[in-house]
């Protein structure tokens, strides 16, 4: 039941949008969603031994995603509810963390700086422009946005707008007016980050 309920904050991120429900279903994105939701409940299937024994097929079920889609979702990464992609091409490592409610465009790398480093941990309402690349042990804090091209190798605040290689932060307005899903009025983490909102320029502030 909870795989179907998040299959379902999923279909809603993309209704949210506007979408009709029959262009939903045929979205690669949403594809993607599915398959990783199913992949990601076996492998995390209670009693461990049952994980365990359905590990291959998590894997067998992520395989096929990517080659049905060409998004890669790991069934060992961790995405809240209402993901959002909108197209493919896009790269989440195997134990990255993704929030609730966020979105990534096509060319989207979320991966680590080296082989035995940690991957990036995505805060909520986060927004990532198409080619995006994520690197490495960092944190991309709430309501942030990472626009088209950037390449971030440090932490970045919550409500942080960030561009350009290497990334450098440009204001404060956050993913407010990018980022829509439904109850998006009465959620109430979102309304109290909204009052505190900074919407000056910090002139290229760099990320880090």
């Amino acid at each position: 039941m909870k795989t179907l309920r998040l299959i379902s904050s999923d279909f809603k991120r993309y209704r949210a949008h506007g979408l009709p429900p029959h262009y939903v279903v045929l979205m690669q994105g949403f594809w993607a969603c599915c398959f990783y939701r199913i992949s990601h409940s076996w492998l995390a299937a209670s009693p461990p031994t049952l994980g365990k024994l359905l590990r291959f097929p998590s894997r067998v079920v992520q395989t096929l995603s990517e080659a049905l889609t060409g998004i890669c979702l790991p069934p060992a990464c961790s995405i809240g509810p209402g993901l959002h992609i909108s197209h493919f091409n896009v790269f989440v490592g195997t134990t990255a963390h993704i929030g609730r409610h966020c979105s990534l465009h096509q060319g989207v790398t979320i991966g680590r700086a080296h082989k035995t480093g940690s991957f990036p941990c995505l805060g909520d309402r986060v927004f990532v422009g198409a080619n995006a690349l994520i690197w490495g042990e960092i944190h991309i804090g709430d309501d942030a946005v990472v626009g088209a091209g950037a390449v971030v190798t440090h932490s970045i605040p919550p409500r942080a707008v960030v561009v350009g290689n290497p990334a450098k932060i440009v204001s404060y307005k956050g993913s407010f007016d990018l980022i829509r899903y439904e109850g998006i009025e009465t959620d109430i983490e979102r309304c109290v980050a909204l009052p505190s909102i900074d919407t000056s320029k910090t002139d290229g502030e760099t990320v880090g």
